[in-house]
């Protein structure tokens, strides 16, 4: 998909980089210390990024689901763990 259309440009990653991951990395923790997840599903992943630290913490299965706007490249998880919908 062109990215110029779609709005998930290179620097739209790169402001989740600084915005979304500092919040996953706080977040995260604190949830799996009262939840001790070990699968967690995401409709509307993004690149990824929160299944990312939950897989840093402790998480054994994750899987992430998005539109086919989202770059591949961009993934923050295997590949096999994301699915286009």
């Amino acid at each position: 998909m062109d990215e110029s259309r779609s709005g998930y440009t290179t620097e739209f990653y790169r402001e989740l980089d600084s915005t979304a991951q500092p919040s996953a990395g706080k977040i995260v923790p604190l949830v799996q210390e009262l939840v001790h997840a070990r699968s967690v599903l995401d409709l509307g992943c993004g690149d990824g990024g929160w299944l990312a630290v939950f897989l840093r913490n402790g998480a054994e299965r994750v899987l992430g689901f998005d539109g086919d706007w989202i770059s591949l490249e961009c993934l923050k998880i295997p590949r096999d763990r994301f699915r286009v919908i």
